[in-house]
C-alpha cells in the first residue's frame, strides 16, 4: 500500500515538473530525467509488489499456477511503464540528434 502511495506521489511530482517547464530547451533534459526517475519508481513498486505475491504463492498447494498468474499480472502491469520508457528513449534520442545537428551547424559557421 505504501509503495502505491509513493508511486502516486512521484507521478504528481513529475506532472508538476512538466507543467512548470513544458518544452523549454534548457530544461528538457531535466524533464526527461524526472520522467525517467518516475518510471523507475513505478517499475520498482510493481516489482516489489509482485515479489511479495510470489512469496505468498509458496504457501499454496498449486505453486506453479500461482507463480504463472503472478508473472502474467506483472507483465501486464509493466506494459504501460515499458511503453512510456520506449517513448522517453525516443524523445532522448531525438533531443541528442537535435543537439548534435546544432553543434555541427555552429561548427560549420565561419
Amino acid at each position: 500500500m505504501k509503495t502505491w502511495f509513493i508511486v502516486l506521489l512521484m507521478c504528481a511530482f513529475a506532472a508538476q515538473v512538466r507543467a512548470q517547464l513544458p518544452n523549454a530547451e534548457p530544461g528538457e533534459q531535466a524533464i526527461l530525467s524526472a520522467q525517467r526517475a518516475e518510471m523507475t519508481m513505478r517499475k520498482q513498486a510493481v516489482m516489489e509488489e509482485h515479489t511479495k505475491l510470489r512469496k505468498q504463492c509458496w504457501q499454496r498447494f498449486a505453486v506453479n499456477d500461482c507463480l504463472r498468474d503472478v508473472r502474467r499480472a506483472q507483465r501486464k502491469a509493466l506494459e504501460p511503464v515499458q511503453a512510456e520508457l520506449l517513448a522517453l528513449n525516443a524523445r532522448e534520442r531525438a533531443l541528442r540528434l537535435k543537439e548534435r545537428e546544432q553543434r555541427l551547424q555552429d561548427k560549420a559557421k565561419p
